[in-house]
């Protein structure tokens, strides 16, 4: 009996442990498009709250990406450059989704310069 009831109230632990490590093996793909060129940046999980992957575009874009699997939450910023430094022009926060998620599309402030981008969880 105390066995049963031991093992009943393990398997919830269990359970939770396994979708951890399966999260934790993945990565995300951010598809990027700009300027008729197109990208691909894999975005590995982290714990670090100061941990980027980041792809400088060559039209002045850079975009970065940010993947904390503990909170299953993916974050993107897009910058620009501005003569001597990058400046932030969009920044955004996307929940972890089995398909694709987080359409975007970043317009800068040089004419018709237009980056657009999404991501999808890609399992090893």
């Amino acid at each position: 009996m105390i066995t049963r009831k031991l093992c009943l109230s393990l398997f919830p632990i269990f359970l939770g442990c396994t979708a951890l490590i399966r999260v934790e093996g993945s990565n995300l793909i951010c598809e990027i498009e700009s300027s008729n060129n197109q990208y691909v940046l894999r975005v590995s999980p982290t714990t670090d709250l100061y941990s980027f992957d980041k792809l400088d575009l060559s039209n002045h874009f850079r975009f970065s990406a940010q993947y904390l699997y503990h909170l299953n939450k993916l974050k993107t910023y897009t910058y620009y450059d501005s003569k001597d430094r990058y400046v932030l022009i969009h920044a955004s926060e996307h929940k972890i989704a089995p398909k694709t998620f987080g359409e975007n599309k970043v317009y800068s402030t040089g004419m018709e310069r237009e980056l657009l981008f999404h991501c999808k969880l890609a399992c090893q």
